[in-house]
């Protein structure tokens, strides 16, 4: 059974501020995933005994890493179904005459830059309240 199912479903059941809590820590995951295999990457090539099992989990890690960025567009796509702009702006729908046309504006600010902004995200330590 593919985890895509199961993971939209619980997507759906989040509420919207949830939705960008999990943008987040995907981008989070993400970042932190990548900077391991470049210190991987550079272990094995300095370190010619350890080069196959650096390279194994480095192999790993992008499968994550692209699982991960799957799950970041599934959460989109749930935020702009609820009426939410990709860029995780609140929207109104005018209708033109072939059909209709999003509008974003909120605060000033947009999607999850607004969002680390507000909860004070610090790239290096993490999420401070």
């Amino acid at each position: 059974m593919s985890w895509r199912l199961p993971y939209q479903n619980v997507v759906k059941h989040l509420s919207t501020p949830q939705l960008y809590a999990e943008i987040l820590k995907l981008e989070n995951s993400i970042k932190h995933l990548k900077r391991s295999n470049e210190e991987l990457t550079r272990h094995g090539e300095e370190c010619e005994e350890d080069a196959q099992w650096t390279a194994d989990v480095v192999r790993e890690n992008e499968g994550v890493i692209s699982k991960q960025e799957e799950m970041i567009e599934m959460v989109k796509t749930e935020a702009v179904e609820r009426g939410q702009t990709e860029h995780g702006d609140t929207s109104e729908v005018e209708e033109e005459g072939d059909g209709s046309k999003l509008h974003s504006e909120v605060n000033g600010r947009n999607g999850s830059e607004g969002l680390r902004e507000e909860m004070d995200l610090d790239e290096e330590d993490g999420v401070h309240l």
